[in-house]
């Protein structure tokens, strides 16, 4: 029975991350052609796996160069372990939320006779594995920085891969703690799509502020190394045995581990004593009062557009993967208000740049706009249901140029408030 609820929630995740047509599933009697598409999300993981593994073994090589003549490895290892799982808890936290509590299919599975103990289980070893590659995508380059500066070591690299199977634990126990307050919180809020924008950029300005903090603080942390070493050591225990533990001390690998076991199975427990009661209830939002108001009548291309903004505001993937650019059009506006006078004396000290300023913005503006990509994916978005526009009496320019509006909506206006600060 897990084998085959195993196998049933992979192919759905492979489903939601990389699309049917990917799975090679036979429709109306043809053959998806899956082998290039594969063969792209391959290319497109490599090069992901290259980019965040290159900034990640830079970071490392930069704190291994600075700690480890003062014998402070540990204190590397210890501030890449929580980079990794700030990386898997943000990375995760939402896959929690979809996977385990708001599941399409909780209460059919529920309904038959299977153990809500295997279900449970399905779903949090599917988790696991996610968190393993997004914990993977820090601990394998710095531990190859660790190498790089201060030569191979058989004990750091049993440790690592010891610790690459222990410290996503770790991270699920806290993306499950945390995905169940998320849906608590959505399930009491009609539209879930903005809650969902906002906790997700709220762990990614965390995550980077962290990340910039590090960076600027890079000397300070040399020089005061010692004083943090012991302030991590008396407060954060964790985390300075997991930093022992990377540098390959065995003893701290045993507290460490049994310390994250401890935890694991204590949210686990709670989790597969409570699951029914969770995945059942529910809470629902406030209930709309129903108000007699004339229904106003609307051109088609009107129609079309209304479905556009609604398909858009109610997808809180669609926002955060095609309307990133909106935030920072917003973000630079505000950065231009409160430091608009500091920016005028940098172009007014560099003549060079004094005389090129205009286009420096419309190059900065027009940059940001680029990173809106509200209508290219919108079609696909529609694939299921494409079919009723094209029998509607509508012309196919109608239904682009709807698309079209929706991005030029959704980019011009801030746009043209960045442009007007």
């Amino acid at each position: 029975m897990i084998k085959t609820l195993l196998k049933k929630q992979l192919r759905e995740f492979f489903s939601v991350m990389f699309g049917r047509s990917v799975m090679g599933k036979k429709r109306d009697g043809k053959k998806q052609a899956g082998k290039g598409m594969i063969a792209l999300y391959i290319f497109l993981l490599v090069y992901v796996v290259a980019v965040f593994g290159g900034m990640f073994f830079t970071y490392s090589l930069v704190f291994f160069e600075s700690l480890s003549p003062a014998g402070l490895d540990w204190l590397a290892f210890s501030f890449m372990g929580l980079m990794a799982t700030m990386l898997a808890v943000i990375g995760s936290v939402f896959m929690t939320h979809s996977m385990v509590y708001e599941a399409k299919d909780n209460e059919l599975l529920l309904s038959m006779p299977i153990k809500p103990s295997y279900i449970l289980f399905v779903r949090i070893f599917v988790l696991y594995l996610i968190n393993v590659f997004y914990e993977a995508l820090v601990l394998i380059p710095c531990v190859a920085a660790y190498f790089f500066v201060n030569g191979f070591n058989a004990f750091v690299l049993v440790n690592a891969v010891i610790l690459l199977a222990v410290m996503p634990l770790f991270a699920l126990a806290l993306s499950c703690v945390l995905g169940w307050v998320v849906a608590l919180v959505v399930s009491r809020i009609k539209n879930k799509s903005f809650i969902s924008v906002f906790v997700s950029l709220a762990f990614i300005a965390v995550y980077y502020y962290f990340f910039i903090q590090i960076q600027n603080s890079i000397n300070e942390l040399v020089a005061s190394g010692a004083i943090i070493a012991e302030n991590i050591k008396t407060f954060v225990y964790p985390g300075y045995a997991m930093g022992l533990a990377a540098s390959g001390d065995m003893l701290s690998l045993l507290i460490f581990t049994v310390m994250v076991l401890a935890l694991f199975a204590l949210v686990y427990y709670v989790l597969s004593k409570s699951f029914i009661r969770i995945v059942t209830t529910n809470k629902g939002a406030k209930k709309a009062k129903y108000r007699e108001k004339a229904y106003r009548a609307a051109s088609a291309e009107k129609a079309l557009l209304r479905k556009e903004v609604s398909r858009f505001l109610n997808s809180s993937a669609y926002i955060l993967n095609c309307g990133l650019g909106v935030v920072f059009l917003l973000i630079m506006a505000v950065f231009l208000v409160i430091k608009g006078e500091d920016v005028l004396a940098l172009f007014g000290e560099i003549p060079t740049i004094g005389k090129i300023a205009p286009l420096i913005v419309c190059a900065g503006i027009g940059f940001m706009s680029t990173m809106n990509l509200v209508s290219a994916p919108s079609i696909s978005l529609e694939a299921k249901t494409f079919w009723l526009l094209r029998s509607l009496p509508v012309s196919s320019w109608s239904v682009i140029k709807c698309k079209i509006g929706l991005h030029m909506y959704v980019t011009a206006v801030p746009s043209m408030i960045c442009a007007l600060v």
